[in-house]
């Protein structure tokens, strides 16, 4: 489905989980790949199952939240395969406990800040400065539902972290656009990986989770990786800031919130719209507005990304084009 021929991929939080099953997938999708983790152990192993897929593999041991850690990885990476085309950002932990609020220690919540948060900053940082240089490069930072509003989940660490890595990436999802670099996100619902299987199955909350679901069930590893695989391609090569809610379900007490409003192939709607959205400014006073609530981009300086649409652009993310008609017909039969 994917093709990564020629391209280097680094992936942080690699040894299980996600991350290892990113690294999989990328390796078969033709990429060479750059794998950090804290287990050193069980990188080496992700790392020579992917080598056997074919893939030329830099494994390099380090912990996110450390900076001197990440500049080693990049430079190991760098100095072996000789580019990064892509990031993913997955490397993160939780706190289970279920400890609320008021109870939350500053030194977990501080630690948790610090892997998920901060450490997603620092390889955004120094893989987005050689992607500048180079003028081209995709960025996926992997969120969580947990940062679209409140609930009763006492994670308080957690969804500070990831709601802190949604506006992280807005805010480098603009910056970047017309330098050639996209920055995007993948926000999983609830998806059995080794960290969540505790909570999930030992509590019996898989059961309850799924009634609670529009699918009435849990998401599969391999969906919310084709997410992450499509933003990293060049298949999104015209969508950048976007946050890909995967499985967007009725959180208990998720407080109501209006998303930003989203720009997707020059094309910004100010209505809700879970599973796309961009958070660009909205634009230069006077712009035409629709009965609809859209309002198109149709100049260079309007756009983020500093170019016109191109028609290849839009054949290759239909699901957005389809999404965008279902918008039309319904602002139309709301006029």
């Amino acid at each position: 489905m994917f093709d990564f021929s020629n391209k280097v991929v680094l992936i942080t939080g690699a040894s299980y989980g996600f991350g290892e099953q990113f690294a999989y997938a990328f390796a078969e999708a033709g990429a060479n790949l750059i794998l950090t983790a804290r287990s050193e152990d069980a990188l080496t192993q992700v790392g020579k199952a992917c080598e056997a897929k074919g893939a030329s593999v830099c494994v390099v041991a380090g912990d996110v939240s450390n900076e001197a850690d990440v500049n080693a990885v990049i430079q190991a990476g760098l100095q072996q395969l000789g580019k990064i085309d892509v990031l993913i950002n997955n490397a993160g932990i939780a706190d289970p406990r279920g400890v609320s609020a008021e109870q939350f220690d500053t030194e977990t919540f501080n630690r948790i800040i610090s892997v998920d948060l901060t450490g997603a900053f620092m390889y955004a940082r120094e893989c987005g400065r050689h992607m500048l240089e180079r003028g081209s490069g995709s960025i996926v930072n992997i969120c969580s539902i947990m940062a679209s509003g409140g609930n009763e989940n006492n994670v308080i660490g957690y969804a500070a972290a990831k709601g802190g890595l949604v506006n992280m990436t807005y805010q480098m999802g603009t910056e970047w656009a017309d330098r050639g670099v996209r920055v995007n996100a993948v926000s999983p619902g609830f998806v059995v990986t080794e960290m969540t299987r505790p909570m999930l199955e030992a509590m019996g909350m898989d059961k309850w989770i799924s009634s609670r679901t529009p699918m009435r069930r849990l998401g599969e590893v391999q969906e919310v990786t084709n997410a992450v695989m499509f933003l990293a391609s060049d298949l999104a090569s015209y969508i950048t800031g976007l946050i890909y809610w995967s499985m967007v379900a009725p959180m208990p007490v998720m407080a109501p919130s209006k998303c930003p409003p989203f720009i997707t192939h020059g094309i910004q709607i100010d209505r809700w719209c879970p599973a796309l959205m961009s958070p660009f400014s909205r634009g230069p006073t006077g712009t035409k507005h629709s009965k609809a609530g859209f309002r198109a981009f149709t100049t260079r300086s309007q756009n983020p990304i500093r170019t016109t649409e191109r028609l290849g652009e839009l054949v290759r993310a239909p699901w957005a084009l389809q999404r965008l008609y279902e918008a039309l017909k319904r602002g139309r039969a709301a006029h």
